[in-house]
């Protein structure tokens, strides 16, 4: 913070207004589960309801564009990522039954790529661009064989998974990820399933994974953390 300069707190207020196909989501058309930001001070609003929608305000807070988001919203919201120089941006699907998928955006809105669909991702919650260019992601699935997490290039042509557990374990999601600065790390909290789960355990956990194996984990912090579960994005600033 520069003190010879005046600090501004809020500078502007936009009220979010997302178009709505579905009546059954008309309460959501105005609510926003991601925020993301440039350089440049243009901020991205991932919301809406069904459809999603990314839209996009530049540093005076005005509209200049509503992109319409191809995929199934079903229960889970997914996330969004925006490269912070050139202004793309990268969209996951929460859910999608034999493969959720993630979606590509330049700085004007348009879709430039969409990853193929993967039996091995039925879930993608978290998104997270590195400053070499790789794209990380966390999720999971009922069946056992979900990957919990991945990696894929940023033409969103080459995925490569990961299953953290030793023993692939259904219902085992990961929600929040954070990766550090030097990009040696993945720090991870897995939301384990609910009672009535047939892979039910009563803890939920953290890790600390090496990039780019994603195993062996470093080290495991056991629940109960169960107010974890379900967390918004994070950011890990600290050493390694």
């Amino acid at each position: 913070y520069d003190k010879t300069k005046t600090l501004i707190i809020d500078p502007w207020v936009s009220m979010l207004t997302f178009p709505n196909g579905n009546p059954l989501f008309a309460a959501y058309d105005k609510i926003g589960c991601d925020v993301a930001y440039d350089n440049n001070g243009n901020v991205w609003v991932y919301g809406g309801g069904d459809p999603m929608y990314v839209a996009k305000y530049n540093s005076a807070g005005a509209l200049q564009w509503t992109f319409t988001v191809p995929m199934d919203v079903a229960d889970l919201i997914g996330d969004i990522e925006v490269n912070k120089i050139s202004g793309s941006a990268y969209i996951c699907e929460g859910y999608k039954w034999f493969g959720a998928r993630i979606v590509k955006i330049d700085a004007g809105g348009n879709l430039i790529a969409t990853s193929a669909i993967n039996a091995n991702i039925y879930e993608i919650s978290r998104l997270r661009l590195t400053c070499s260019g790789k794209l990380y992601f966390t999720g999971g699935g009922v069946p056992d064989n979900m990957w919990q997490a991945g990696s894929v290039d940023t033409t969103l042509q080459t995925i490569t998974g990961a299953h953290i557990l030793a023993t692939p374990k259904g219902d085992h999601d990961l929600n929040l990820m954070a990766l550090d600065p030097t990009e040696k790390f993945m720090y991870m909290n897995f939301n384990y399933p609910a009672p009535g789960s047939p892979n039910f355990t009563n803890d939920n956990e953290m890790r600390k994974i090496p990039l780019p194996a994603f195993t062996p984990s470093t080290w495991i912090n056991p629940g109960p953390i169960y107010n974890f579960t379900e967390l918004g994005s994070i950011e890990y600033c600290g050493p390694t």
